[in-house]
């Protein structure tokens, strides 16, 4: 049983990646999503959201944070370890490394200060108010990288409107909506202000197409 194991590794006294959670609180929802959505993505991609947990609805992962993404990314491990301790600590590092990596390129982007760049990622991926997140075990609420790679991805579209912008702001935003649904309206709401600041762009018929293409790839996506 997958609920007893995650317990079973919490419970752990060893301060090993693989039976001690980098969480203060108790993560086991977070860690079950993991392992369940990360084996549906092997298993099932086309339907990754199946779980028993809200019988006799089918896709009850829906019911909490999916993690999709994050899940995604620890695939390949689930390969080789249903060790639940493990992959949550591993999606916890890879949520934190590329938050600041973003944001750090979003920085650099903006100012052209390589310093400046680096302090803006480190400070938005461990912030006092991500480490209270990391304590509770919020694992989903950790991983910001999306939202600086989407802000990159749109600024580029709006000043150089082509393909390869519209194919990068799409999987931006299918990364971090797929995290769950606060991220998903606020990766709205961003798209939105983003496009806003930008509307002299969007009065040129390419940049409105490539636009257009990325919004509909990231609904499709969804």
């Amino acid at each position: 049983d997958e609920m007893c194991a995650i317990r079973d590794h919490f419970a752990g006294l060893g301060r090993a990646p693989t039976r001690l959670f980098l969480a203060g609180e108790d993560p086991t929802i977070e860690v079950w999503m993991l392992m369940r959505v990360s084996l549906n993505l092997l298993r099932q991609p086309w339907d990754p959201y199946v779980g028993n947990l809200g019988y006799p609805e089918p896709h009850s992962l829906l019911f909490s944070d999916p993690l999709t993404s994050l899940a995604a990314l620890v695939a390949p491990l689930r390969l080789f370890t249903d060790n639940g301790a493990l992959l949550y600590n591993v999606a916890l590092f890879l949520a934190l490394v590329l938050t600041a990596y973003g944001f750090y390129r979003l920085a650099l982007r903006l100012t052209s200060l390589p310093a400046a760049a680096i302090v803006a990622g480190l400070v938005v991926a461990f912030m006092p108010q991500q480490m209270h997140r990391l304590y509770l075990g919020a694992l989903a609420y950790v991983a910001l990288a999306g939202f600086a790679f989407l802000i990159l991805g749109l600024l580029s579209l709006l000043e150089r409107p082509r393909l390869s912008a519209a194919l990068g702001t799409a999987a931006a935003f299918v990364f971090q909506a797929s995290i769950g649904g606060y991220w998903a309206l606020f990766s709205t709401l961003i798209a939105l202000l983003v496009a806003a600041w930008g509307w002299r762009a969007l009065r040129s018929w390419r940049t409105l197409a490539f636009a257009a293409l990325a919004a509909a790839l990231a609904t499709l996506a969804l």
